[in-house]
């Protein structure tokens, strides 16, 4: 994931456990950690229960396009 890669997971809803998850990848990417990863970490929850998903799969251009949006 600190090289380039996009984790793509799903299966945790719009939950706690989510927002843990997505704060942890906040925290790897802040100034702080940088040193141990060359790029940004990404992971994308491809879950389609996501509420801006409208409960339907996405193509990975979407996806894509939604994440460089929220950066």
């Amino acid at each position: 994931m600190g090289r380039g890669t996009i984790l793509l997971y799903g299966h945790t809803h719009d939950s706690g456990e989510d927002r843990y998850y997505q704060n942890c990848l906040a925290e790897m990417n802040s100034n702080e950690c940088r040193h141990t990863h060359e790029k940004d970490v990404v992971a994308i929850n491809v879950g389609c229960m996501k509420p801006w998903m409208n409960y339907e799969p996405r193509s990975l251009k979407e996806l894509f396009e939604r994440t460089a949006q929220q950066r």
